[in-house]
């Protein structure tokens, strides 16, 4: 009996494990994915149809709608939202060039914001502290490293072909003003080149100043006592009496002060990237430099005037004898005599 219950126990184990496949793989072993019910998954989809980006030319907001949001931060003097919305507007709009002016307009409103908060911040700190000596040195340096100055394109003063070519001419007003009951003469005190005119103002110790030619605008461009006045394009050439009567350039905006020469004349022409001047120091030669201050040639003549037109340079002796030249300081002749 138990022979027999023991031998058909042995025959379902065969026909059991007859029905494996022990070849199987290890790779091939089920697993959960072999699974008919499968369990939501998180990640996105794979399939190339629902993962398309569809287009879409349509901001969630509209230009209008952009700027009055802008609009309103700005009259809340949230600044930094505002900027938000400029920066949206550039992105989504890059065309609009309107809102570089505004967002020029928040970025100076948040730097004052800042400044003011920083003050604050500078004067709440307790002054007992132990440690208030290292803060101040320590913010200090770190404000002094951020160089928030801003370098500004320069803009020309004159329009089209409204260049002058020659700096001053010594016939017109421009040729000087008696000052201390004409014991002391200030050649040159005003220039005009398209529709701005640059002028020594004597109320104000004899700076330069320039305005538009409707008195709009006026501008100080530098406190210096300065005369003998040209204009020519971008540059202001003058001398000036607060620096040892020295020549001197400056852009018409009155930026980059640069020096040209230790010469000191008693009255200059600047014409074709040359000055034409009457040296001081050496009786009122007639001279001649270029521009930047080199290749000085003195043509030995005493002179009192000089003008420049039709491509010739002409000077008034102080015999007074009206002189001409080329530019080059050749053919140099007598025009008339002022008897």
């Amino acid at each position: 009996m138990k022979r027999r219950l023991f031998l058909s126990i042995l025959l379902i184990a065969i026909i059991l494990l007859s029905g494996c496949n022990f070849n199987r793989t290890p790779s091939e072993s089920p697993s959960v994915s072999d699974a008919t019910i499968e369990s939501p998954s998180l990640e996105p989809s794979l399939d190339p149809i629902a993962t398309e980006i569809m287009p879409n030319d349509e901001p969630v907001l509209t230009l209008e709608e952009l700027y009055t949001k802008f609009h309103e931060a700005e009259t809340d003097e949230d600044y930094i939202l505002a900027l938000g919305y400029a920066n949206q507007i550039i992105s989504e709009y890059p065309e609009e060039q309107r809102i570089y002016w505004l967002k020029a307009k928040m970025l100076i409103s948040c730097m004052k914001s800042f400044n003011i908060e920083l003050r604050k911040t500078i004067d709440g700190y307790i002054t007992d502290n132990p440690d208030y000596t290292d803060f101040i040195v320590t913010f200090k340096d770190e404000y002094s490293n951020t160089d928030l100055s801003v370098e500004w394109p320069f803009i020309h003063d004159y329009l089209g072909g409204l260049v002058n070519t020659v700096g001053s001419s010594g016939t017109e007003l421009s040729s000087g003003m008696g000052i201390n009951d004409y014991r002391e003469f200030r050649r040159e005190v005003f220039c005009v080149q398209g529709d701005w005119v640059y002028y020594i103002n004597a109320e104000e110790g004899y700076s330069l100043y320039k305005m538009k030619t409707d008195f709009t605008s006026q501008t100080l461009l530098t406190e210096d006592e300065v005369s003998n006045l040209n204009v020519i394009g971008d540059w202001i050439y003058f001398t000036d009496l607060s620096k040892d009567g020295h020549i001197y350039k400056m852009r018409t905006d009155g930026s980059m002060q640069t020096f040209i020469s230790d010469a000191k004349c008693s009255f200059m022409v600047v014409y074709n990237d040359y000055i034409y001047y009457t040296d001081a120091d050496s009786s009122n030669n007639l001279c001649r430099m270029k521009a930047d201050g080199t290749d000085i040639k003195n043509f030995g003549y005493n002179v009192e005037l000089i003008n420049v037109a039709d491509n010739l340079v002409y000077f008034r002796t102080e015999q007074h004898e009206l002189m001409s030249m080329t530019p080059e300081g050749t053919d140099i002749k007598r025009v008339v005599m002022d008897e």
